[in-house]
């Protein structure tokens, strides 16, 4: 069993070699520095000192030399026991103060027991010829600068992955995504001290979608143009998500040069980015601050932001998406609501801005179908509202549409713009939208439209979850705007009803009255003596006969529902309300006779073209402010009459309207005649019922 001193500051180094050599039967005995061990040779005989080189206050080297100045330590064995980056430096001098042994600290704790062994039964080594001073003492600087470089980059690393750290946490420190790659971006240049820094989202056609950006100024940047797209370099880390560090971007064979305006870029460091192992994008870093390009280091710092930032992209994420689920619930919640308690024409409307506002979307609209052929744009909110509203496109121009309602399913689309089966849309005509979500509004298995989700072309796409959303929200309010109008039906049917009992009322008890008390009049004329009384009692006779004729038609339009709404009756009805809004006024219809069940079908479309044609000559030539329209049926002809109080046909009227009119009467067999009045104008429009040109 040997003696043996072993000086080292660090207590860890100290305990790890007197633990080696204790188990190997030595006696241990330990010092921090040179002074101290000075002090405990000059009281105990050693067999062997293993000595640090480098030590505050009196390091191994001066410890040595002080042993070798003394006769009676001046053969005690020595190793010096050191870091590896110091090991080659230290055997110069080693050599020179009689250390024949030198041996790293991180190596294999055997190297130092056999060298320990070697060191106790070896002759004592010659001490070679003592350096000059000035040699030992820049022999021995070389040392001390080399441990201080090593030091300082030790501190350096520790500083970085102290930043690394703190980045780190202020990335993951926010829940909302931009902001999340806002700060990557920041904390990425700050982090390698790049003079730019930017994260392109990679989209699922692998080219940029986003791209965030720091060190060019807003002015810059508009100057700049259109963002990149992921060509050139940037490219190639899309096609193959590893680090890519370049010395100069140009030098390489993918790279495609800057746009006008684009500040100089040559060194380069780009990294990926994955979330719950996807790739998701990549952080670039360019023009290294005080040096020529990223080194190592700064790769693997990167390289370990990147994976950070990954892991805070995925929290926002999943906070994004729980935050938008809880969006579409409460909207379609408000939604469903609110289309309880709207009118049946506001309903649509109410979807289309909720849906909007959800999706933080750019415009919204619902498109329904109207007939077999046609779609109507019923409902739309955003920027093109007043542009196309109420337009009516053809169902063979509705593609998605037509699409969605056949198959029950939603789409995406990236670029509406390029989707030919947009191309000429009124609302693509007002707004330039790139992404669309589209989602038919299906209740009990039957589509009652489509709901149209877009967004111009700068602004984001739609995902998965948008979509998944989006459908529940259309579910929800396909129901309610189906409850909706079987609520509006109810309540027409209650409407009719109360129509029927007045119309009822009117024709029993009304018109009976009436009539008696024309009957009564008539009869009383034969007791009249004296012409004037009798003319005015057969004017009043005429007037009670003209109210019960309006009385009737006002009976007809009471009972007139849903059922009647394709009668000639109905559509005469129909179209004299429609007129008004042209003419000013509300023209007076009358209809006598079994009109809807004498005249047959082809000759009431023929009737109702006419009477359309004739008011709206009224309206653009005549200046009326009043226009009757009746009409008349029996077994044998349909007498159709329209007369107002207007100027005249004139000689400066185009003919084509009258001719359409002749010629309709013609091809039926009957005759059409026009008149002036005292004032106005007066169409006589007449017609076999069993035409042989049916």
């Amino acid at each position: 069993m040997a003696t043996v001193l072993v000086v080292d500051d660090l207590a860890v180094n100290r305990d790890l070699v007197a633990g080696v050599l204790g188990h190997n039967g030595h006696h241990v005995l330990e010092a921090s520095d040179g002074a101290a061990a000075l002090a405990l040779i000059r009281n105990v005989q050693l067999d062997l000192m293993i000595t640090d080189v480098l030590m505050p206050g009196m390091d191994g080297y001066e410890l040595t030399r002080r042993l070798r100045d003394n006769p009676a330590t001046a053969s005690l064995p020595v190793i010096f026991y050191t870091a590896n980056y110091l090991e080659e430096e230290a055997r110069p001098i080693a050599a020179a103060v009689g250390v024949s042994r030198v041996v790293p600290k991180s190596g294999d704790p055997m190297v130092l027991v056999d060298a320990v062994d070697e060191a106790l039964t070896a002759v004592p080594a010659p001490v070679a010829e003592p350096l000059a001073e000035e040699d030992f003492s820049r022999a021995h600087l070389r040392v001390l600068n080399t441990k201080l470089v090593e030091k300082l980059h030790e501190l350096e690393e520790k500083n970085r992955l102290q930043q690394l750290v703190e980045a780190a946490i202020v990335v993951g420190g926010d829940l909302s995504l931009p902001v999340t790659l806002r700060r990557i971006v920041e904390g990425a240049r700050s982090l390698v001290d790049a003079r730019y820094a930017a994260v392109g989202v990679v989209g699922e056609d692998h080219q940029l979608t986003e791209f965030i950006h720091s060190g060019i100024g807003p002015g810059l940047a508009a100057e700049i143009g259109a963002l990149p797209t992921g060509g050139g370099v940037l490219g190639v880390l899309i096609q193959d998500p590893t680090p890519l560090r370049l010395a100069d971007l140009a030098d390489h064979s993918a790279s495609c040069g800057f746009p006008v305006h684009h500040p100089a870029m040559h060194s380069f460091l780009g990294v990926p980015i994955t979330v719950r192992e996807k790739a998701f994008g990549n952080l670039y870093v360019t023009q290294k601050n005080g040096a020529a390009e990223f080194s190592q280091g700064d790769q693997d710092l990167l390289v370990a932001f990147a994976s950070a930032a990954g892991v805070a992209i995925g929290n926002a994420h999943r906070y994004d998406d729980s935050r938008r689920r809880q969006a579409w619930l409460s909207a379609s919640a408000e939604i469903t609501s609110a289309l309880l308690a709207a009118e049946p024409a506001e309903a649509l409307d109410l979807v289309a801005r909720g849906a909007r506002h959800v999706a933080d979307a750019d415009v919204a609209w619902i498109e329904v179908r109207t007939d077999e052929q046609t779609v109507v744009i019923a409902a739309c909110d955003g920027a093109v509202t007043d542009d196309v509203r109420g337009r009516i496109v053809g169902l063979d121009e509705a593609h998605l549409f037509r699409e969605v309602s056949t198959t029950g399913r939603p789409m995406v689309i990236d670029d509406a713009a390029k989707d030919g089966r947009l191309t000429g849309f009124p609302v693509l005509n007002a707004l330039a939208i790139g992404p669309l979500m589209v989602v038919p509004l299906v209740a009990d298995q039957r589509t009652l439209g489509a709901l149209m989700i877009g967004n111009e072309h700068d602004h984001p796409r739609f995902n998965q979850l948008d979509v998944e959303m989006a459908t529940t929200f259309g579910g929800h309010a396909a129901l309610a705007l189906e409850f909706a109008q079987a609520q509006a039906d109810r309540e027409h049917l209650t409407v009719l009803a109360d129509r029927d009992r007045i119309a009822r009322d009117l024709h029993d008890l009304v018109i009976q009255r009436i009539f008696a008390a024309g009957m009564a009049l008539q009869s009383g004329l034969g007791l009249v003596n004296q012409p004037e009384v009798a003319r005015r009692i057969s004017a009043v006779t005429e007037e009670l006969d003209a109210t019960i004729t309006d009385l009737r038609t006002t009976i007809f339009q009471y009972h007139g529902g849903m059922q009647q709404a394709k009668s000639t009756r109905a559509q005469l009805l129909k179209l004299g309300t429609h007129a008004a809004k042209t003419l000013g006024f509300q023209p007076r219809v009358t209809i006598d006779g079994p009109v809807d069940t004498t005249v047959p079908d082809a000759v009431a479309e023929h009737v109702i073209a006419v009477v359309s044609e004739a008011l709206s000559n009224i309206a653009r030539h005549a200046q009326a402010t009043a226009a009757e329209v009746s009409l008349h049926a029996d077994q044998s002809f349909v007498t159709l009459l329209v007369t107002d109080n207007g100027r005249g046909i004139g000689e400066t009227t185009r003919e084509s309207g009258l001719r359409n009119m002749r010629d309709r009467a013609e091809l039926l067999g009957g005759t059409f005649t026009t008149t002036d009045g005292d004032p106005g104008t007066r169409l006589e429009w007449r017609v076999p019922v069993n035409s042989q040109s049916q």
